[in-house]
């Protein structure tokens, strides 16, 4: 009883402390429909944002509801926080006067931090071979900032005049498409078991695009809010072939989430346009698939292997993103490969590396490599984790690129490369 009463409480303390979450940080190739993410837990982060075939707590939620069945006599509850730098870098050619590429230069840079929490518990039916969980995660995410300097680039003006800021360009993106998931596991055979989740997405994003011009002292603003509502669901299922492999397979279903959406026009001079009224956006469903195996080690090791497809094109074509523009979008693959290795001390370090496709552009992919570590102590179970991403790809210029017409070839498109560097910390705690 006493174990059920801490329960209690903390499913209480996880409900009040999620509401407070903030998003991690995405590239504007993502901003459309957010940037989908990997794992929730440390654990499954630092193998590569494995899940679908392991356990790896309350994430199973959405991972695959089937592998949610606890370890412990009652259940488990688990908090992850991460923090986030986001490094983006935009460079475009520079040429001399005798037309001839030099070298690739900077014309933008932007730094910017960002958080993320996820959680959830899960509880074991008493005398049953059946679970119950919920939790709160982040599923996409909008969060993107832009900052230009558009400066005299003349290098004929007196001194005083060069270098001077003729224009500020920015772009602020806001907001989580977050899930409030319930789900159920259970063990249908020895080696079997089935598991199925509903899922409750929620999520406010917002996109701002101001430009400050001072020779004209003009002020260009356009904000685009839209709420996001609607209703999900995932199935899964998880078997053990033989005793050191196991295969885990689910699918998310495609939902549609729907809101009220407002657009402000404001033009220093002019009266502000603003309208208002409600559309739908569609997402795609998801198949997630791999297998863990557990190598006849003395030492206990565990290696896994997973992809996951994203159904982008199931959409109508071309799609409307949340901020209403146009796009043309790819079915996604993402592999994932994670290895933990258990020292006689028990504790575990962890590698991991994932491959996604990027779903807005053919040409763009990100590689994450993460590592990680865990320690156990007066009954909860730690865990930190890193994780590098990496992502260079051909872009159009986010704002009028005229002033760099003495600097680049016609037709020339920006390099982008962005870089994040993520830690991850989380608790958990078995009961």
């Amino acid at each position: 009883m006493r174990s059920m009463r801490i329960l209690g409480a903390t499913l209480t303390a996880l409900a009040l402390t999620l509401g407070t979450g903030t998003a991690s940080a995405l590239t504007i190739l993502d901003a459309g429909f957010g940037s989908p993410n990997g794992g929730a837990s440390p654990r499954s982060q630092a193998m590569g944002s494995t899940g679908a075939a392991l356990y790896q707590g309350s994430q199973g939620l959405f991972f695959n509801p089937a592998t949610l069945m606890p370890e412990t006599q009652w259940g488990a509850v688990d908090f992850t926080l991460g923090v986030s730098q986001a490094n983006e870098d935009r460079l475009v050619p520079l040429w001399d006067s005798f037309n001839s590429y030099v070298d690739d230069t900077i014309v933008a840079s932007n730094r910017n931090r960002y958080g993320t929490l996820n959680g959830g518990a899960i509880l074991r039916l008493p005398s049953t071979a059946m679970a119950l969980a919920v939790g709160v995660f982040d599923r996409y995410d909008f969060q993107y900032d832009y900052y230009e300097e558009f400066r005299n680039p003349s290098g004929t003006d007196p001194a005083a005049d060069r270098d001077r800021i003729i224009e500020l360009r920015t772009i602020g993106q806001d907001g989580t498409l977050r899930s409030l998931s319930a789900g159920y596991s259970a063990e249908l055979f020895g080696r079997m078991k089935l598991g199925l989740a509903a899922h409750r997405y929620t999520g406010e994003p917002s996109r701002e695009v101001r430009q400050v011009n001072y020779q004209t002292s003009t002020t260009t603003v356009t904000r685009v809010e839209q709420e996001l509502d609607g209703w999900g669901w995932s199935l899964g299922g998880w078997g053990q072939p033989t005793e050191r492999m196991d295969i885990g397979v689910s699918f998310e279903g495609a939902f549609s989430l729907d809101g009220s959406q407002s657009t402000l026009s404001s033009v220093t001079g002019s009266p502000d346009v603003t309208t208002a009224g409600n559309r739908s956006v569609d997402y795609p469903g998801t198949l997630r698939f791999g297998a863990a195996y557990h190598p006849r080690n003395r030492l206990r090791t565990t290696f896994v292997v997973e992809m996951e497809r994203r159904f982008w094109e199931s959409l109508d074509s071309p799609v409307t993103s949340v901020f209403g523009d146009t796009l043309q979008v790819q079915d996604t693959w993402d592999l994932r490969v994670g290895l933990e290795h258990v020292f006689y001390t028990n504790l575990p370090v962890r590698f991991g590396f994932r491959y996604l496709q990027n779903y807005a552009d053919t040409e763009s992919e990100r590689a994450i490599y993460s590592a990680g570590v865990g320690y156990r102590a007066a009954g909860f179970a730690f865990d930190v984790t890193g994780l590098l991403h990496r992502q260079t790809s051909r872009q159009e210029f986010l704002f009028d690129p005229s002033y760099l017409s003495n600097y680049r070839a016609p037709g020339t498109t920006e390099k982008v490369e962005d870089t994040i560097v993520q830690l991850v910390v989380g608790v958990s705690r078995g009961f």
